[in-house]
């Protein structure tokens, strides 16, 4: 297991010290780099010295302490919070609950009666 703390320039960001075991494939690289940047891994695309890194193999790169890498990507916005408070229908009171459905419970009195 060798350990190695490089760099990674992403957009205008320069992420420092980033610690990358060299034994692991780079996807491993890539999660942690979705974990920093909020970049999803089949967005990212990783380059040093002129060559890409793959999800498999580290292929002829060698990762030396101080490294920077290159890493291009959009990120996903964040996800926002309802503005309404979600309301369940088993939370609600029959009064709610009539006022909410679209057919309301029990049988409208037609006042015929059939029984004599």
């Amino acid at each position: 297991m060798t350990s190695v703390k490089i760099n990674v320039k992403w957009n205008k960001e320069l992420l420092k010290d980033v610690e990358v075991d060299t034994s692991l494939p780079p996807a491993v690289l890539k999660a942690q780099l979705f974990s920093l940047t909020n970049v999803p891994t089949e967005r990212q695309k990783i380059m040093v010295k002129g060559q890409t890194i793959g999800d498999e193999t580290w292929g002829k790169v060698n990762l030396t302490n101080g490294l920077t890498l290159l890493m291009m990507g959009s990120a996903d916005p964040v996800p926002e919070l309802p503005t309404e408070k979600v309301k369940f229908l088993e939370d609600m009171t029959e009064a709610q609950l009539a006022q909410h459905l679209q057919y309301p419970g029990g049988l409208k009195n037609l006042g015929k009666n059939f029984l004599k």
